[in-house]
């Protein structure tokens, strides 16, 4: 899972991002699996809700890297070789999906989101840039989720984030 909270790495998301990376954490301890943290270096498709200081996390299944002993231990597969041999490349397609790890990761974030959707308590209150997306000026989290970002009218040439670059 991406180190939210940048205690394995040193890069930390926005404020709640260590939130999620402890929730996702939480599942896997529950359901007896093992995980290990990732650096949340931004190079992925959340690196825009880092950009925007919008709590990020998520979970990690590999890419070019090589797979270490170590992890070859914890989640099978081989060491020495990429952690997925088709990244990027022809063979890069549904029909060498891990089924097993795509069905876990799955499971994980809906009951990451299942969680979230009940209640937002104990997760950090946090300011939007000034100026940020169509809002302008400064908000709280809370603010935004609950009171005036909650329902807005969408511009004919665009919809939400238009603004977010």
């Amino acid at each position: 899972m991406y180190d939210g909270d940048g205690s394995a790495f040193g890069l930390s998301g926005p404020p709640g991002s260590g939130e999620i990376e402890a929730t996702l954490e939480e599942y896997f301890v529950e359901v007896g699996k093992a995980s290990v943290p990732t650096a949340f270096t931004g190079r992925s498709d959340y690196g825009p809700f880092l950009t925007a200081n919008v709590p990020s996390g998520g979970l990690f299944t590999g890419a070019e890297g090589i797979k270490t002993r170590e992890e070859a231990a914890l989640f099978g597969g081989k060491a020495g070789v990429p952690y997925d041999v088709n990244y990027h490349q022809p063979g890069d397609g549904v029909r060498n999906l891990d089924l097993g790890a795509l069905v876990e990761n799955t499971k994980a974030l809906a009951w990451l989101i299942a969680k979230y959707a009940r209640s937002l308590e104990g997760f950090p209150e946090r300011s939007l840039p000034e100026g940020g997306g169509r809002v302008g000026g400064a908000a709280t989290w809370s603010e935004g989720t609950h009171g005036k970002f909650a329902s807005h009218a969408h511009a004919a040439e665009g919809g939400c984030g238009d603004g977010l670059h």
